[in-house]
């Protein structure tokens, strides 16, 4: 049976304040620019207009502007935004580094760009929903 691994979907980005200094370190980042994951989401119910959920939908929604910084949405001027494509970018971005990590430099040939990967795609998003979601994996 092949691996699958679910993408984390919450995606918080933190204030100056909201975390010691390098407590956020990871071992492929030192300072990572945002948090990915059940962390995002915990510290999301906290400080809902930092988090970033439902990218996919948005990315399938065709009334938003799928490539404009929108998210999170309401979010207070103080808080950067990310296009949906961007942030379903970020989540597959972070797997394939947390893969890679976690196979160390001597495993050259088990990185993720190595692999075949299958990308999937909901039935109901449209063509150009699909295009984004090829365009966030490149």
């Amino acid at each position: 049976m092949a691996n699958r691994t679910l993408l984390p979907s919450f995606l918080y980005i933190p204030g100056d304040l909201d975390f010691p200094k390098g407590s956020l370190s990871l071992p492929w980042d030192a300072a990572p620019e945002f948090v990915i994951g059940e962390l995002a989401r915990k510290r999301g119910a906290e400080s809902p207009g930092r988090l970033l959920l439902s990218a996919k939908s948005w990315l399938s929604y065709a009334a938003a502007n799928r490539t404009a910084p929108i998210l999170p949405w309401q979010a207070p001027e103080e808080v950067s935004k990310l296009a949906p494509v961007e942030v379903s970018s970020r989540y597959l971005q972070y797997l394939r580094t947390a893969w890679d990590a976690h196979r160390g430099p001597e495993a050259k040939d088990h990185s993720l760009a190595e692999q075949d990967v299958l990308l999937i795609v909901p039935a109901s998003f449209d063509e150009e929903a699909r295009e984004l979601t090829r365009r966030a994996a490149e």
